[in-house]
Formats: structure tokens, C-alpha cells, sequence
């Protein structure tokens, strides 16, 4: 008992020590930013001042600091990823600017900047401090011989057949929209053809990688032997949708569904395996999608899917675009920073907000799940919410053709601006401290359900609130019914070694 106490003051004391001490380095880099007249060294400075400000809060914001991680806990990934995407990255808005980047104003990055770390601290006060229901004893917990126990998934033929419903449900949801990620049109249009059917495909077309996660379970929780064998050929096969697809977002819900449950079950974080697959996804995946993309492009214009996706097969059993994409290498990390970079969003948010642009209405935020649930053929006047086309034509002033992602801080700015997006973010906080605390609850499997669902749209922070909001049904949907054909209902293994 001395003993633990003794080891759980360590940690603490360990927690606390790594978040003064990165936030006490960015206090320095602040003071430097606010000492210097040039806009790069403030930039830099900025820069490092936030990703110092997140990777502080991971440390004391959540029950076990970083280690908070190994349980995919999502407040925590938010901010390691914030500590990146808003922090680091942002550093890169010096270099030479090509694209949409031209019309940033380089003079709203400091500002940007200084917003955005008031922004996380009041995120991490609400995760941290606003009481929410605590997680009880999840379901599975541990047996009598001290060994960790899982709710039992489902057997390998039933999680199969899983699949190839979901395989099937977005084969059918292709041919409706007349696109597959980001080949064919992507249009209000095509979206509009799905009419009441749009929400169920997008739901089952889900349970494909679902069922990669559900396989996964039974490798790690009961050693399964034959689930282990059908992963090879399924891996390999949405490995090559995700390139097919051209979506770099497809290989990363890909590494979650074999990451999240072995995990969470063997509570171990294999940090080499999943440096292997960051390096993959900037060698390989990056670029190859980048080449892809410019070859089913014509103009402004993309082409339909049936000539696009037999460019992107030939593409990909050529090997050509591999051949061009390394020849990219040395600029591929370049290229994924610069990607990776979310200032952007803010920055020119708050160069046209409200000036140019006026405050958007709160109401669509609250009003959005209900907006979101009913079909367009039941309600012909339904109003279009924000979307990424809508704002790269407002903002950007391009074509509707193309989109742009809008993140949670940016569109909590365009609804009252500064205080808008604190108040919005100390909320959210609280609101993502409940959905952690719901999978510790839920257990090993169905809370990695839940988190594996959830994970890039808040990690990520690349979904505005109103569509966070509208989404919530699709999400809830997706969970209870992933739970149910995945798991067992009422019955709990023991984790075999």
C-alpha cells in the first residue's frame, strides 16, 4: 500500500514537473515573441509557445498525464496533435506559400497564434475541472486470476460477414453519389441523389474497417490464430482502396481499427510499429495520393468516376505514380507539414471575420442535429449548412468545385469571434472529458469502438462545430450498431498471454 502511494506521488510529481516545465519554456518563447518587431522571429516564437502550451496541458489535464495516450484518451491526442498540427507546423506559413496559402496574411499568424493558446487552456479547464459522470467499473474489468477480461466479440465468420455488408454498402454508395473519396464529383448535387438513404449507406459503409477492428480484438484478446489470417488479405485490400480512394484519411482510420483495440486490451503502445506507419504515410501514402490526385484532375474540374478510377487503378498496379511520388521524397515531408498546418483556417477567418463577412447565427449550431437527421426528400427547402465548398468559394473566393477543411476553432471565431471560441472551447472540453470517461466505462472493446469513431474528427480538429454538432446522430448510430455486431452482449473473456 506504501508502496503505490509512494509510486502514484512520483507520478504525479512526474506529471506536474513535465507540464511546468513546458509551460514555463513557453512563457520564455512568449516573452520573446513580445520582445521582437520581426514577424518571423514572433511567428517562430508563437509557434513554439503553443506547441509547448499543449504538450503542458497533456501532461496535467487528464487522470494519468501522457500516459493518458496509451489509452487513446481523445483529450489527450487532441492536444499532442494540436502540439503539431497549430504549434510546430505553423512555423512553416514562413516558407514560400502556393495555392489557397497565397491569400493568407502573414500579420494574422500572431495573432492567430496568441488565440490559440487561450483557446486550449480553456479547453484543458473544462476536460480538467467541470465535474462529469466518472468512470465507473467498466463491464469487463478483471477476473479472478487477476487477468484482464474483454466483452467477447463476436466469431470470426459472423465480424466477416460484417465486412462484407459494409463492402458491399459502399460499392452501392459509390454508384449513387458517383464518387469514390476523392475521385468523381463531389458536389451538393451528387449528395443531394442520395436522398433519405445517404445517412443509413454512410452508416454501414462504416463497418468495414469496424470489422478490421473487431478482428483485431479476438488476435489480441483471445490469440485468435484465424482472425490473425483473414487480417492479412483484409489489411492488404483497404491498404489499396485508401490508395484507390486517393484519401490519406483512409489509411490513418485504417491504422486506428489495428491499432485502438490492441491497445486498449494488451495496454501496451507499440511506438515503433506506429513510427513505421508515420513514415509510410509521408513516403509512400502522401505523395502517391498527391500524384493520384493530379492525375483524375482536369483544370477545376474533376473527372467522373468512371474515367478516374481507371487512371488511379493504372496509376497504382503501374507503379507510376510510386515512380514520380520518389522522386518526391525529399520534398514529401515539406509537403506533409504543410498539409498538416491548421493556422491557416483561423487566419483567414479572422482577416475576414466580421469585416467582410459577417457572424454566422449560433442557432445553427443547436439546431444542427436536428437539421442534420432529416432527409432533404422530406424537406426540399432544408437549409445547407456550412460546408467546405461553401467556405472556399466566401473566403477563398475560388470555385465551388473544390473545398476546404474548416476546424473547430475557426468556426467557433466565425460565431462571435475571441470569446466565441474560448467559451466554445472550455465546453468542448468538458464535453470530450464525458466521451473519455464513457469509454473507460464502456470497457476495452466497446469503448475502443467509440474512440476509434470519434478519433479523427476530434483529434484532427478539422470539423467545424455545427457539423460536429449535425453529425452526432451518424455517430451515435455508428456505435450502437458497430457494439452490436461486433460484441457479444453479456458475456467476458480473459485476455489470453
Amino acid at each position: 500500500m506504501a508502496a503505490s502511494y509512494h509510486e502514484q506521488a512520483g507520478q504525479r510529481a512526474l506529471r506536474v514537473g513535465t507540464g511546468a516545465s513546458a509551460f514555463a519554456i513557453g512563457i520564455v518563447a512568449v516573452a520573446g515573441a513580445s520582445a521582437t518587431t520581426s514577424l518571423a522571429t514572433r511567428t517562430v516564437f508563437l509557434s513554439f509557445a503553443v506547441a509547448l502550451t499543449c504538450l503542458g496541458l497533456a501532461s496535467v489535464m487528464g487522470p494519468a498525464g501522457l500516459r493518458d495516450l496509451a489509452d487513446f484518451r481523445l483529450g489527450s491526442w487532441m492536444m499532442i496533435y494540436g502540439s503539431a498540427a497549430y504549434g510546430l507546423a505553423s512555423t512553416s506559413i514562413l516558407m514560400p506559400l502556393t495555392g489557397t496559402a497565397l491569400m493568407l496574411d502573414r500579420e494574422w499568424a500572431a495573432p492567430a497564434l496568441v488565440i490559440l493558446m487561450g483557446g486550449f487552456c480553456a479547453f484543458a479547464i473544462g476536460y480538467r475541472f467541470v465535474p462529469t459522470s466518472r468512470a465507473r467499473t467498466p463491464p469487463d474489468g478483471s477476473g479472478r486470476s487477476g487477468k484482464a477480461r474483454v466483452v467477447r466479440p463476436r466469431p470470426v465468420l459472423a465480424i466477416m460477414g460484417v465486412y462484407f455488408v459494409g463492402l458491399t454498402a459502399t460499392y452501392i454508395r459509390a454508384a449513387l453519389e458517383g464518387g469514390f473519396g476523392y475521385l468523381g464529383g463531389e458536389n451538393l448535387t451528387a449528395q443531394s441523389s442520395l436522398s433519405g438513404v445517404g445517412l443509413p449507406l454512410a452508416i454501414i459503409s462504416g463497418l468495414r474497417l469496424l470489422a478490421v477492428l473487431g478482428l483485431t480484438a479476438r488476435a489480441s484478446a483471445l490469440n485468435d490464430g484465424v482472425a490473425r489470417l483473414w487480417l492479412v488479405p483484409i489489411v492488404a485490400g483497404e491498404f489499396t482502396l485508401a490508395l484507390l480512394s486517393a484519401n490519406k484519411e483512409s489509411f490513418v482510420l485504417l491504422v486506428l481499427a489495428l491499432a485502438i483495440p490492441w491497445v486498449r486490451i494488451r495496454r501496451r503502445l507499440p511506438v515503433g510499429t506506429l513510427l513505421v506507419a508515420g513514415a509510410i504515410f509521408v513516403l509512400v501514402v502522401s505523395p502517391f495520393v498527391t500524384q493520384v490526385r493530379q492525375a483524375v484532375r482536369s483544370d477545376q474540374e474533376r473527372l467522373p468516376l468512371a474515367v478516374a478510377l481507371p487512371r488511379a487503378t493504372s496509376a497504382l498496379v503501374s507503379g507510376s505514380a510510386f515512380a514520380r511520388s520518389g522522386g518526391e521524397a525529399r520534398g514529401s515531408w515539406n509537403n506533409t507539414v504543410s498539409r498538416v498546418r491548421s493556422i491557416d483556417n483561423l487566419m483567414i477567418i479572422m482577416d475576414r471575420t466580421p469585416e467582410v463577412i459577417p457572424y454566422r447565427s449560433v442557432a445553427e449550431i443547436y439546431t444542427a442535429p436536428i437539421v442534420g437527421l432529416v432527409p432533404r426528400a422530406f424537406w426540399q427547402d432544408k437549409p445547407i449548412r456550412l460546408s467546405g465548398q461553401n467556405f472556399y468559394r466566401d473566403y477563398y473566393n475560388g470555385p465551388a468545385v473544390n473545398s476546404s477543411a474548416i476546424t473547430m476553432q475557426g468556426s467557433l471565431f466565425m460565431y462571435g469571434g475571441a470569446i466565441a471560441l474560448l467559451v466554445g472551447m472550455f465546453v468542448y472540453g468538458a464535453a470530450i472529458r464525458w466521451v473519455d470517461d464513457l469509454a473507460t466505462t464502456l470497457g476495452s472493446l466497446r469503448g475502443s469502438i467509440l474512440i476509434y469513431i470519434l478519433f479523427v474528427p476530434v483529434v484532427k480538429q478539422e470539423l467545424d462545430v455545427a457539423g460536429l454538432a449535425g453529425s452526432l446522430v451518424m455517430y451515435a448510430a455508428s456505435y450502437f450498431l458497430g457494439a452490436r455486431v461486433i460484441t457479444v452482449n453479456g458475456e467476458v473473456v480473459e485476455v489470453s498471454e
